[in-house]
């Protein structure tokens, strides 16, 4: 047998804004809201209220109010957690099929751009009321809630002044529960959790981090010291009190200018003096580059967790490698200063160098981990040719690669000297080929070029190892080179050598792939693997993107954002939906964006939460709109925010995922781009030039 339909009203009161009339008891205050409510046209089977105070010092005797049927909740956000708690109270309203009328009534000082978009959205679905100030201009662009309103003046006199409509107070207070259970349907029961009311934990402690210091040590300064005071100096000048090592670069010939027992004295103080040949061609900027992102690889840095960077230098000049390779380990939280050269501030610093001090460790600790464990035998094979430095017969490599077990994509990568008159379009049969890569400079230049494209393809697989073949000739530095990648558990499959070239004898050169159970799995500081995410790894995935400025070209970053999930094992990929400010983006902009499947989604201009504001409306809404999922939050960097925060704990208790990665991660995973800029601006991959 049917019954009758119910109706149920539930009052958003911010109890700062529009305190509760002194003297009136709890019970006098649910029972005149309930009489006003019905005088108002909403008829209450169920009436809850819930009331928003900044500190427990408002309300010390909860548990009166809580028995009265008014809940007082604790926060600093009043306005944002009465936006997170409306949103949930809509999701779960489709499990109360019993409610035919259910009305919102919300009383509040001032009415934030985000919030009014959501009242407006309400009203499709339910009855709406307000009560605001008197002064409040805040609703003029919206009249049908206005039309829906009523003054603080008014409702403060209807409360005070309605003891003729009481009846003694001889009935049961009839107390609803805080959040009404969704209709069981199937295990594992759903439940709304309670409120956070409890205090946020504190930040972890930052752990300190010895920082990189690499040296270009010129003739004039080595000469003019000893070890003792040039360690001092540098040391003192940087500001650190902890022990960290030093790299010194000096010319070749430089080492046998030293008195005897010198270069051990330098290495006793933690001062490694790399010796390079003279010869033009060869500069030492070449090898502090490499040695600094190889550094970098092995001292990974989060936004965490930065690391400092200084180089001691004067061939970091605008459009060389050099500058934009620091550039982009910038762009990775590595706080990196470059200096002059040491011998134009000795003996004494023209000033006194100041770091940044690091941002507070706040905002998420676990990105996007990887679901699966490689297999190298099926995983694709990145090969960087030097194209002229080292002619190669391609199919002799593909064929030695299928006869070796390899299975995965074959992607060419090939480097040219800038004045290659051939054609450079490299397109072979059983290839993937990436457009080549010109470089301005010299033989070193170039293979200096492919090393921190090697180095930043690998810092771009933070998490397994990939397989990677380098065609070039052989040095001993690419042998140092390549011992580093083997020492992360990358499987170089071919290095350089002088044995044996490219010909039959190729193939007993080239490594086999490893087991599966012998791989091992890279360890990523800032990115862990749960248990629910193992859990969820079927589910699809929703994008949120909290969008700085709306990208040009949005299709890009749908592929590149997909191949990512692809790639870490992730299962369907359901849609991304970009939250930008209405100023950041045109019209024409946001069709392009549709066209390609990006759902824009505008927030006011100005309002400093409503990105957040929206975004968490939105997932809140779709829990329940086809099962669990995974939610993946994007954004330009970590970020901490209380209503985030709590909305999140609140999806995964609900059985969804909540994942988060920042853009710059979703655009370079599993490619040779040293960062997010480069992708936005094609000039970078072509900057090449010598380095003085």
């Amino acid at each position: 047998m049917s019954s009758e339909p119910e109706y149920c009203t539930r009052v958003f009161w911010d109890a700062v804004d529009f305190p509760f009339p002194k003297g009136l008891a709890p019970e006098t205050i649910y029972h005149r809201m309930k009489l006003i409510l019905e005088k108002m046209g909403c008829i209450n089977h169920y009436l809850s209220i819930m009331a928003y105070v900044s500190n427990s010092e408002t309300f010390p005797d909860k548990s009166a109010y809580e028995k009265a049927g008014i809940n007082i909740v604790t926060q600093p956000e009043r306005h944002r957690f009465m936006l997170r708690d409306m949103a949930w109270w809509d999701a779960d309203s489709g499990f109360l099929p019993n409610f035919g009328k259910i009305t919102f009534m919300v009383i509040i000082s001032q009415i934030e751009p985000s919030l009014l978009v959501f009242l407006e959205g309400l009203r499709n679905a339910y009855k709406v009321r307000l009560a605001v100030p008197d002064e409040d201009t805040s609703l003029s662009s919206s009249p049908n809630l206005l039309d829906n309103t009523v003054r603080f003046e008014s409702l403060y006199k209807s409360l005070l002044l309605q003891e003729d409509l009481m009846t003694p107070m001889a009935r049961e207070v009839v107390v609803p529960p805080l959040f009404y259970p969704p209709i069981q349907t199937k295990p594992p029961p759903l439940y709304y959790p309670p409120i956070q009311t409890s205090p946020l934990p504190s930040p972890p402690i930052q752990i300190y981090n010895s920082p990189g210091v690499f040296l270009d040590l010129p003739e004039s300064l080595l000469l003019a010291c000893d070890p003792y005071r040039l360690n001092s100096y540098i040391r003192t000048s940087l500001c650190f009190d902890d022990e960290f090592s030093i790299m010194a670069y000096v010319v070749d010939t430089e080492t046998s200018s030293f008195p005897e027992g010198w270069v051990d004295a330098f290495t006793s103080l933690g001062i490694t003096i790399i010796p390079q040949q003279a010869e033009l061609g060869a500069p030492r900027a070449h090898k502090m580059s490499l040695d600094i992102v190889l550094w970098a690889l092995d001292n990974t840095a989060t936004y965490f967790q930065p690391r400092d960077l200084f180089v001691f230098s004067g061939n970091v000049k605008q459009g060389t490698d050099f500058y934009n390779a620091l550039e982009a380990l910038r762009d990775r939280y590595y706080n990196v200063r470059v200096l002059p050269l040491l011998e134009t501030s000795w003996p004494h610093p023209h000033h006194q160098m100041s770091l940044r001090p690091k941002e507070e460790v706040v905002g998420f600790s676990h990105g996007l981990a990887s679901l699966y464990k490689q297999n190298l035998k099926v995983c694709g094979v990145s090969v960087f040719w030097d194209v002229q430095g080292c002619p190669t017969d391609l199919s002799v490599i593909l064929k030695a690669l299928r006869n070796k077990g390899y299975r995965g994509m074959v992607v060419l990568i090939p480097y040219l000297d800038m004045d290659y008159q051939g054609d450079e379009l490299f397109t072979y049969d059983g290839y993937a080929c990436v457009p080549s890569i010109k470089v301005q400079g010299d033989k070193y230049t170039k293979v200096a070029r492919m090393l921190l494209d090697i180095l930043f393809w690998a810092m771009n697989h933070d998490d397994y190892a990939r397989n990677l073949m380098l065609i070039s000739q052989p040095s001993k530095d690419i042998d140092i080179f390549v011992q580093a990648l083997e020492h992360r558990f990358f499987n170089v499959i071919f290095k350089p050598s002088h044995e044996v070239a490219i010909d039959h004898r190729f193939e007993s050169l080239c490594k086999s792939p490893p087991h599966p159970n012998s791989q091992t799995r890279l360890k990523s500081p800032s990115r862990t693997l749960t248990d629910l995410t193992r859990e969820r790894n079927s589910c699809p995935v929703r994008i949120s993107w909290l969008v700085d400025t709306c990208p040009s070209k949005p299709s890009d970053f749908w592929n590149l954002f997909s191949s990512t999930l692809e790639l870490k094992g992730y299962g369907g990929f359901e849609s991304v939906i970009a939250y930008v400010e209405k100023g950041k983006i045109d019209d024409e902009v946001i069709k392009v964006c549709t066209k390609s499947g990006l759902h824009v989604r505008l927030t006011p201009d100005g309002d400093e939460f409503g990105k957040f504001n929206l975004m968490v409306t939105d997932m809140i809404n779709l829990t329940y709109s086809c099962g669990p999922y995974n939610f993946l939050v994007i954004s330009s960097k970590p970020f901490r925010d209380v209503l985030c925060d709590t909305v999140f704990e609140d999806l995964k208790s609900r059985g969804c995922n909540v994942l988060f990665e920042t853009v710059d991660y979703m655009v370079t995973f599993g490619s040779t781009l040293w960062s997010a800029k480069s992708f936005l601006d094609t000039s970078f991959t072509d900057s090449s030039q010598a380095l003085a």
